[in-house]
């Protein structure tokens, strides 16, 4: 099989008026299914076959019959079969092993199915019913351009009969990978802060971050992070007694998802919040009486969490 017969890339304009000819559509529709077939090799990296072209065997007979399916050769170009086929085996040399391929066959060959008469122009206009070509070749052969192989025959001459191995290249299209991703952030200055954990000493604060609104089918990977004034002290919170200024809540954040719950509806955002001395002498510290202190903080500093949810594809790819 040789390969697809270049076309130059270009966009048609058409203006009122104009004479168009058959070459002109044909040639727009060449440029089309062009663009289609790179989208399919490039993006999808469509080889094989994608649905159906099961396929029974007569041994007897020694032919094989293909149901209809739809397969992508090495070029991205769409094999379709819309009708069963039936295949003999090649009557010389019947020990070697041959492989049963499927290749693509431009329109100008594909057979007529009908005549349409009494439209608008004189004459008829012929339909084409579109089939690729099947044929048989020495597996020693085969090469990706010659088509999608579907699987392996040859005579065997104890039964005399013919015995047909489905081959293992038969390989599904690849789906594509695009993720799902989705992000969101909290309110900033009123975040529901809820002490963690609860019924025990306070190791810090968590909000519950809500996901249901970006459609998650499947557990998705969770990011967030701590923003607003985290450094800074605003004017607001400067005003405060000097325990409400003692908190450095920015290194200790981390995402938790409850085993019971559903991942695709949403996660927790813990902050931890542990005693901290610094200064030359250590008598300074940070986060102390957090319970009381930490929620006047964080509505004066406006701190908020950011998060991003990404969801691989991983069903089929």
């Amino acid at each position: 099989m040789s390969n697809p017969p270049a076309v130059e890339f270009q966009r048609l304009r058409y203006w009122q008026g104009q004479k168009l000819r058959s070459t002109d559509f044909r040639d727009q529709t060449a440029i089309a299914a062009q663009l289609r077939w790179w989208h399919n090799r490039a993006l999808h990296n469509a080889f094989g076959v994608a649905r159906g072209f099961e396929i029974d065997v007569d041994e007897q007979e020694r032919s094989v019959t293909i149901h209809p399916g739809v397969a992508y050769d090495c070029f991205g170009r769409e094999l379709w079969l819309q009708t069963s086929r039936t295949i003999s085996f090649p009557t010389v040399n019947l020990s070697v092993e041959r492989t049963l391929l499927v290749q693509y066959r431009e329109n100008a060959d594909q057979p007529q199915r009908e005549h349409i008469e009494k439209v608008c122009l004189p004459g008829k206009n012929s339909l084409f019913l579109e089939a690729p070509n099947f044929f048989w070749k020495p597996s020693v052969e085969v090469t990706p351009k010659d088509g999608v192989p579907l699987g392996r025959g040859y005579v065997s001459f104890a039964k005399p009969a013919l015995v047909f191995i489905f081959t293992k290249t038969r390989v599904p299209v690849r789906a594509m990978t695009r993720p799902r991703i989705a992000s969101g952030v909290t309110i900033a200055g009123n975040t529901p802060w809820k002490r963690w954990p609860e019924g025990t000493q306070a190791l810090g604060f968590e909000v519950k971050i809500d996901t249901s609104s970006a459609g998650f089918t499947e557990a998705p990977c969770y990011f967030a992070w701590l923003q607003g004034n985290l450094w800074e002290l605003t004017d607001k919170c400067m005003q405060l007694n000097d325990d409400l200024k003692k908190f450095i809540p920015a290194f200790f954040g981390h995402v938790h998802i409850d085993a019971k719950s559903d991942p695709t509806l949403g996660f927790t955002f813990r902050l931890w919040m542990p005693s901290l001395s610094f200064g030359i002498s250590g008598n300074d510290t940070a986060n102390i009486d957090i319970e009381k202190n930490f929620p006047t903080f964080a509505q004066c500093q406006n701190l908020f969490v950011c998060w991003l949810g990404i969801q691989p594809n991983t069903s089929g790819a």
